[in-house]
């Protein structure tokens, strides 16, 4: 397999996390999506600069190990929690 395609694979395992409550935290989203599989990485974005510095932007990424993972995840989160969820280009993981 070239290189091109394990990096497809690793994108298909990520998670854009939307509409997220700016009350939640890094260690909230965390909680909320290791049910589901084992999380490689997450990314929970905050603003940097201007009024809001400090502030969560409302939004992260997770990865997780496998494609099916993720997509066990979308399952329950779009209906129980109300959050967006969706692959870096745009589509649905599942």
């Amino acid at each position: 397999m070239d290189i091109k395609g394990l990096e497809a694979d690793k994108l298909e395992c990520r998670l854009y996390v939307g509409n997220l409550d700016f009350r939640m935290s890094e260690s909230d989203v965390i909680k909320m999506f290791s049910p589901f599989g084992k999380i490689t990485a997450e990314d929970f974005l905050w603003h940097t600069r201007g009024p809001k510095r400090g502030e969560p932007r409302g939004y992260a990424f997770v990865q997780y190990t496998t494609k099916e993972h993720s997509g066990s995840s979308v399952s329950k989160g779009e209906d129980e929690w109300k959050v967006n969820l969706r692959t870096p280009n745009g589509s649905s993981p599942c």
